[in-house]
């Protein structure tokens, strides 16, 4: 069976998805060695405290301490399987095509 050949297209393609791949293993903390048991327990612990959890895959996004409403939030979505939250009252939630 002949190999395909790349076009330069696919070429520049195939390049710039190698960087994109290389950018994300050296700006994450997350090893690309470790072993089943060492993700499968890494996620147990991380999955009991959800902001823990944050920080470890969403190091870039929390450069601080979530707000305490922030946490309420959190544990009144994670406790629910299905969660719709709006602020009553806010103009900008309200349908205006309601009576």
């Amino acid at each position: 069976m002949a190999k395909k050949r790349l076009t330069p297209q696919d070429r520049i393609a195939l390049d710039n998805w190698n960087e994109l791949v290389a950018s994300v293993r050296e700006h994450s903390d997350i090893n690309p060695t470790d072993t089943e048991t060492e993700i499968r327990q890494r996620r147990e612990r991380l999955e009991k405290n959800d902001e823990e959890w944050f920080k470890y895959y969403f190091a870039m996004y929390c450069t601080c301490e979530s707000a305490a409403f922030h946490k309420k939030a959190t544990g009144r979505l994670m406790r629910n399987n299905r969660w719709y939250e709006v602020r009553p009252g806010h103009a900008s939630w309200r349908n205006p095509h309601a009576p």
